[in-house]
């Protein structure tokens, strides 16, 4: 039986996001500070860079919208 790949919540995609573009910060700072896996944190912002939306995103888009952007 095949594993089903889980989605990351909109809510860590956002913080993934706020810290990489505002803070700066590497993906294995990021990684620490939301205890996720780095690999997790690149595909993230893969996901994002691949997407036709742009940092910052507004902060009234809602995650609908967000999850089908990226």
């Amino acid at each position: 039986m095949a594993k089903k790949k889980k989605r990351t919540a909109m809510r860590k995609i956002r913080e993934i996001l706020r810290l990489h573009f505002d803070s700066k910060s590497s993906n294995r700072q990021i990684a620490d500070a939301l205890q996720m896996s780095k690999t997790n944190v690149y595909n993230s912002l893969s996901r994002f860079k691949e997407s036709e939306l742009t940092w910052p995103i507004p902060e009234d888009m809602p995650d609908t919208e967000l999850q089908e952007g990226i």
